[in-house]
């Protein structure tokens, strides 16, 4: 912010949000509010008003502000295991289609359906998957093109994968960003603050915790594994 319109902006755009309980000084540049939206949501809101950036300051006092990853009931993790069960579900109906349960097989065809169906639910929101993305991944911190090339990266991977294209290649391309993606989600559960998972965009709102962690390494073994055995 440079100017008291820039604070008349935010404090409006806030306002019309509904936090009507949002303060926004100039000097020093800050923004007091009481919110359970997360810091991807705020950007969200605020970026409406302007280019500026939120980011929670070291030390801030909230009611989530102490919250860790194991505080997160297992409930609101939900959406993400019934939406891997449904891609299972349609990898093994596949196979059953085709009479063809290799490892190779299977681990193509749910890698397909993992990049498809998880890139759709980051494009239903694809700014919001940016400002997210970037609270705690490696590159996309350093770079928005990235962020926001990210779920179209993932589709093309999906649909590679699906249709057998240049697999090797793909397979590469997979485990390192997934293992740039393992490092990003490590530093985060390490800080133990809480992140929003954006790896199913913003609209479900997930926490961020281990099974995160857990999806990225698995992504990258069977990745991994696919390049060993092509």
């Amino acid at each position: 912010m440079t100017c008291q319109s820039c604070v008349n902006k935010i404090s409006k755009t806030l306002h019309e949000a509904g936090h009507n309980e949002a303060s926004v000084t100039l000097n020093p540049p800050r923004l007091k509010i009481e919110s359970d939206s997360s810091i991807a949501e705020l950007q969200n809101i605020i970026s409406k008003a302007g280019d500026y950036r939120v980011e929670p300051l070291d030390g801030a006092e909230s009611d989530t502000a102490h919250e860790t990853h194991s505080d997160q009931p297992p409930e609101r993790l939900a959406p993400l295991f019934i939406i891997l069960a449904y891609i299972t579900g349609g990898v093994l109906l596949r196979a059953v289609l085709v009479d063809d349960y290799t490892a190779m097989h299977l681990m193509q065809n749910f890698m397909g359906g993992f990049f498809v169906v998880f890139s759709l639910f980051k494009l239903l929101n694809l700014s919001g998957f940016a400002d997210a993305y970037a609270t705690y991944d490696i590159l996309a911190v350093r770079s928005r093109a990235y962020a926001l090339a990210y779920p179209f990266i993932e589709l093309a991977l999906g649909v590679a994968y699906f249709v057998g294209y240049q697999l090797l290649f793909v397979s590469i391309v997979t485990f390192v960003l997934m293992a740039i993606g393992s490092v990003g989600v490590l530093k985060a559960l390490q800080s133990n603050k809480k992140f929003q998972c954006a790896c199913l965009g913003t609209a479900l709102n997930l926490p961020m915790t281990k099974v995160t962690l857990v999806e990225d390494l698995s992504m990258g073994l069977m990745a991994l594994a696919m390049i060993i055995y092509i």
